[in-house]
């Protein structure tokens, strides 16, 4: 997997070591160069863990609505990399 951002690789090792696999990585979207999309939640430990490292990353959550299932994540406004959890 050849990610655009480092900070979020780091995000994805700290998730594998946490059982956390990747879903699949999309790219071409409008603002963001690359989505990592995670298999499962993001579990308050596996977040404080990321939190902890400092990699000046954008913590967002959007809740679930009718439409959209609820999801919460990570993005690197300098890489324009987000990798994202399902809620």
């Amino acid at each position: 997997m050849n990610l655009l951002c480092e900070h979020i690789q780091k995000v994805v090792d700290i998730s594998k070591q946490h059982g956390v696999d990747v879903l699949e990585v999309s790219d071409g979207w409008t603002k963001i160069k690359q989505v990592v999309h995670m298999k499962s939640g993001l579990t308050s430990e596996l977040k404080k863990e990321i939190e902890e490292q400092q990699l000046c990353l954008r913590y967002w959550s959007s809740p679930k609505t009718p439409h959209n299932a609820g999801d919460e994540g990570f993005t690197c406004d300098a890489c324009k990399v987000g990798i994202t959890f399902p809620q």
